[in-house]
This record gives C-alpha cells, structure tokens and sequence, in this order.
C-alpha cells in the first residue's frame, strides 16, 4: 500500500523541518493555480512546519467521513444528518484535494441545505485563487440567509 510510505516520507521531511520539500508538496497539491505572496507563503510554512501533530492531522482529515457511506479510509458516521442550517459549498475547479465525486457526494448528503459554487480557474484554495470571487459569494450566501427565514431542518 502505498498511502503508509507516502506518510512516513512526509512526517520524515516535517520532522527534518524541509520547507523545499513542504513548499513542493503544497504547490503541487493546494497551489496549484496560482501562489501566496512569498512573505505569506513563508508564514504558512513556518506554520505547517511548527505544527507538532501534523502527521495526526493528516490522517485524522483522511479518516474524517460524516456521511452514511463507509469507504476505504472510514466508517460513515451518519453526523451530516445532524446539519440543519443552510450550507455553502465552495470548490474550485482545479482542486486536486477534494474530487468532482466527494463533492457530489456532499451535495446529495446535504440536499436543499447546500448551495453549491465551483470557480473555474481555482485548485484548494480559493483564498488564494479567486478571494474577489469567494468573498462575493460568502457575502452573498450570509445576506441570502439573513433576508430569507429558512425553517430549521429536523
């Protein structure tokens, strides 16, 4: 399998404080469209790099499964159905994280709750990629939900 030595070569380059090999990870997977500014993308990584627990981090986000539906990594733990408010559900285009797939599967799970945006030109991180665009549609989301009463799913 090869998720085990993928991890071990991650937490070995965390543990060794490899900000090239941290920085190549994150352009190639969260960055991959367009860059922080460099004194931010320096703050970042001194961020993930002080981060004791990342390794449990890592795996407590791929374990993380509130739906129904068991896969490969977890037990669905049925907690979505514990969701009640009105949901904004971005993704970008290009993400190479979160898939076309996991996305649908989220939207079906939370049904007339979700209200779905995908920005083109945009991987993981819209803040990133297209903040003009995320904050329209945040603003936009938040008053949408303020003018209109919604009932509370139950």
């Amino acid at each position: 399998m090869l998720a085990l030595p993928l991890t071990q070569t991650v937490s070995a380059a965390e543990a060794r404080r490899d900000r090239e090999f941290v920085r190549a990870m994150f352009d190639a997977g969260v960055y991959n469209i367009n860059k922080p500014s460099e004194d931010r993308y320096d703050a970042y990584l001194d961020d993930i790099l002080t981060q004791r627990n990342l390794a449990d981090v890592y795996h407590g986000l791929n374990i993380f499964n509130i739906s129904d539906v068991d896969n490969e990594a977890a037990d669905g733990t049925g907690a979505i159905k514990r969701i009640t408010a009105p949901t904004l559900v971005i993704q970008g285009r290009d993400d190479l994280v979160i898939t076309e797939q996991m996305r649908r599967e989220l939207l079906e799970d939370l049904g007339t709750l979700a209200t779905p945006v995908v920005f083109e030109n945009c991987g993981h991180s819209p803040i990133v990629d297209n903040l003009p665009g995320l904050l329209k549609h945040m603003e936009d989301f938040i008053k949408a939900q303020a003018e209109e009463p919604n009932e509370i799913a139950g």
